[in-house]
């Protein structure tokens, strides 16, 4: 339900508000975190330090410009899966990671696989209409 303050897991970093006696106990963005689960990571800091993510639904954030995904979509893939290791790294229990990262690595290669069959794809298609088209 969306009509409720409701706590969450995390919430996006451009929609992240904090208290200044929060920031304190738990410190800022963390700069490893290149991009991607750069908030999980925060959000997650907040709830160890016994404070709660809230959902707003009365709280309205434009993210106006946001294209780094476009610009090299088969990069940030693999961004995003070491963003995720380093979570994990960072978080979770010092076994974990070594058990995950086959996992996801193979996530990220079958993420650019379905990407570079996409585009594949695509500009089989625009050739045949081209193709068709004469």
């Amino acid at each position: 339900d969306h009509s409720e303050a409701t706590p969450v897991d995390w919430v996006s970093g451009a929609a992240f508000i904090a208290r200044e006696e929060l920031v304190e106990k738990i410190g800022l963005f963390d700069p490893e975190f290149f991009m991607y689960c750069e908030d999980v990571d925060l959000c997650w800091r907040t709830w160890k330090a016994d404070y709660k993510v809230i959902y707003l639904p009365e709280a309205v954030i434009t993210h106006a410009i946001g294209r780094s995904t476009d610009k090299a979509p088969n990069r940030m893939i693999g961004r995003f899966h070491r963003s995720m290791l380093r979570f994990y790294a960072k978080n979770m229990l010092p076994e974990r990671p070594l058990l995950l990262r086959p996992i996801f690595y193979a996530g990220a290669a079958l993420a650019v696989a379905a990407r570079a069959s996409i585009f594949i794809l695509r500009n089989k298609m625009d050739v045949l209409k081209r193709r068709r088209a004469r």
